[in-house]
């Protein structure tokens, strides 16, 4: 039922007149060692927001891109992404495709991870035997 809810969605806002409105992200790429990252975009009238479609692909020519979000917020939040190239572009209600933002996602190493963990267990087994 959420599919077709969603689906109708993205249907009404692509056939909507234009609107004469400009949407662009606001950094043309966002780096992230976690997997997760906000994406913020500007529209040229904040007073009186605009639907919007935000895409994602792991393609730059968005070849087999799916929608990512689609309502009248000036963000979204992605989470939960592997290491790799992740590319947005966002569409105004009967406006074109937006310039696309990048996303590189570049998780810290396992090494580094392990190191820590070690260091932190070292930094409790020592605060334990001099209680």
């Amino acid at each position: 039922m959420h599919f077709f809810f969603k689906t109708f969605t993205c249907l009404i806002l692509l056939f909507l007149p234009q609107v004469g409105k400009t949407v662009e992200f606001n950094h043309p790429s966002y780096a992230s060692q976690t997997g997760y990252q906000r994406i913020e975009w500007s529209l040229d009238s904040v007073s009186d927001p605009v639907p919007v479609i935000v895409e994602v692909s792991k393609i730059e020519s968005f070849e087999s891109s799916r929608i990512l979000y689609a309502g009248k917020n000036q963000s979204v939040f992605v989470s939960g992404l592997r290491d790799g190239n992740f590319y947005f572009r966002i569409k105004p209600a009967g406006g074109d495709w937006s310039s696309r933002t990048t996303l590189k996602v570049q998780h810290h190493s396992l090494y580094k991870a392990f190191v820590l963990f070690f260091i932190g267990l070292l930094v409790f087994v020592l605060t334990v035997l001099v209680i």
